[in-house]
């Protein structure tokens, strides 16, 4: 079935789509192809993953515009094969994954690059229900060599263009700073490029800092991005992006992705990091259990400050 298909037959209408995390990785099977909203340290949907990894998912391949440390935990434990996007940083100052770039040289992982506007256009396309948009991306670099594209010369004016091909995940998931029981999502700051790649995927899984009454969705219309009938499932998981940012709520903290930055450096440090904070927790609260009260406060607190002046 493809995601045309998958689209027609969803339910439209308003509807109870609030779940248990559990519940909502289990609509992933092994091998299907993920799409991860927000970028690089902004709204990772960092609960999710923590549940891909944990429940034992193998062979995904992952998509994302550009990626942080996740693309190190999902290869490293297996639950991803592939990784497809234009970029992998732990953060832009904390340097790029070494990991990856191992993993990748030895073949333990496939990597498929591609520019930031390539990657944004497949999911525009997909979002479009066309099979391929044109663009000028990409043309005369080595990118092209071994992806999937086409290249061609425009029948108006005769210049030549390239062909990206439309990307429809198996599932999405896409973290939000509120959502209601239907799953109608608001995003605050940067919604980036999250509303095309709930609307290219077959199947939409939305986590969300509060889970918020349908009249208040309703005062505040101009803040759905994500509109209900793409959707599949809702979660309720505050602090679900920690520990990147989900503005409005908390900051991202620099000094735990330095930790991660630290054991991306140190041989096996990436795995030791998984057993720790994954495998020998019960939940993903337990992890945050193990961040200490003043951080989490200390977070939360500057970025409502920041953004709400007085307050």
């Amino acid at each position: 079935m493809n995601a045309r298909e998958f689209a027609l037959e969803k339910k439209h209408g308003l509807g109870n789509k609030v779940v248990s995390m559990d519940k909502a990785i289990s609509m992933i099977s092994d091998g299907d192809t993920v799409a991860l909203g927000g970028t690089v340290i902004t709204r990772d949907p960092v609960a999710a993953i923590w549940q891909i990894i944990k429940s034992g998912k193998v062979g995904l391949k992952v998509v994302r515009t550009m990626m942080s440390f996740e693309a190190e935990f999902l290869a490293t434990s297996g639950a991803a094969n592939k990784l497809i996007t234009s970029w992998v940083a732990i953060a832009g100052p904390l340097g790029i994954s070494r990991k990856i770039s191992s993993m990748t040289a030895s073949g333990k992982i496939e990597f498929e690059e591609w520019s930031h506007m390539g990657i944004l256009l497949r999911f525009l396309a997909g979002s479009m229900g066309v099979p391929f948009l044109p663009t000028y991306t990409m043309l005369g670099s080595d990118l092209v060599k071994g992806l999937n594209v086409k290249q061609i010369e425009s029948p108006f004016d005769g210049e030549k263009v390239l062909l990206v091909p439309a990307i429809n995940p198996d599932v999405s998931i896409i973290h939000v700073q509120r959502a209601d029981q239907n799953g109608n999502a608001q995003i605050l700051g940067m919604p980036i490029q999250d509303r095309e790649i709930a609307l290219s995927a077959k199947k939409v899984i939305i986590t969300a800092e509060e889970i918020v009454s349908e009249d208040y969705i309703r005062q505040h219309p101009s803040e759905t991005t994500i509109p209900h009938f793409a959707v599949d499932a809702v979660v309720e998981a505050p602090f679900g992006a920690y520990p990147t940012e989900c503005q409005g709520f908390y900051e991202a903290d620099i000094g735990y992705l330095s930790t991660i930055a630290s054991a991306d450096r140190a041989e096996g440090g990436i795995e030791k990091m998984i057993d720790e904070i994954i495998y020998k927790k019960e939940s993903f609260m337990d992890f945050l259990n193990t961040i200490k009260p003043e951080t989490l406060i200390r977070l939360g607190m500057t970025m409502r400050l920041l953004t709400n002046g007085d307050t």
